[in-house]
C-alpha cells in the first residue's frame, strides 16, 4: 500500500513529519507500506495537479491533518481513502491505520466545517484541486 501525504520538510527528522495540508506544504510524500520507504518531491517540480500525481503513483491512501472540501471528493471518487491524521508524526499515524484506528475524513464534516467550498480559489475544478 502507498500513502501520500503532506510532508514537512527535507531532513531527516521533518521527512517523517506531516504538514497541515497539501496547500500549505512545500514537499509531497509517498510512504510505501511494503518497503518501509519514503519518497519526497517539492511539489512545485510537478506539472501535474496532486490528485493526478496520487493517480500517476497508484497511491492507495492519503493521510493529512486537513483537506480541501472538493480535493476530498476528487480523491473519493476516484476510491482514494483520505484518513485524518492524528498529531503530526507519520510513525504514529501509520501504526494507527495498521491498526485501523485512523478516522477517514467525511464530506459531511468537511461541508459542515466549509460550508460545500474549500474558499482557497476563485475557479476550483474537480480535476485540478488538492
Amino acid at each position: 500500500m502507498k500513502i501520500g501525504y503532506p510532508a514537512l520538510g527535507t531532513n531527516e527528522k521533518e521527512k517523517i513529519m506531516l504538514s497541515t495540508d497539501f496547500t500549505a506544504c512545500d514537499l509531497i510524500g509517498i510512504y510505501d507500506n511494503d518497503s518501509d520507504k519514503i519518497e519526497l518531491t517539492h511539489k512545485d517540480e510537478l506539472d501535474i495537479s496532486i490528485t493526478d500525481w496520487v493517480k500517476q503513483n497508484n497511491i492507495d491512501a492519503i493521510i493529512s491533518p486537513d483537506i480541501k472540501a472538493m480535493a476530498l471528493k476528487v480523491l473519493k471518487g476516484n476510491g482514494i481513502k483520505v484518513y485524518q491524521a492524528e498529531g503530526s508524526f507519520l510513525s504514529l499515524n501509520i501504526i494507527l491505520l495498521r491498526s485501523e484506528m485512523l478516522p477517514e475524513f467525511s464530506a459531511a464534516q468537511l461541508a459542515s466545517e466549509s460550508s460545500g467550498s474549500c474558499g482557497s480559489c476563485s475557479s476550483c475544478s474537480s480535476t485540478g484541486c488538492a
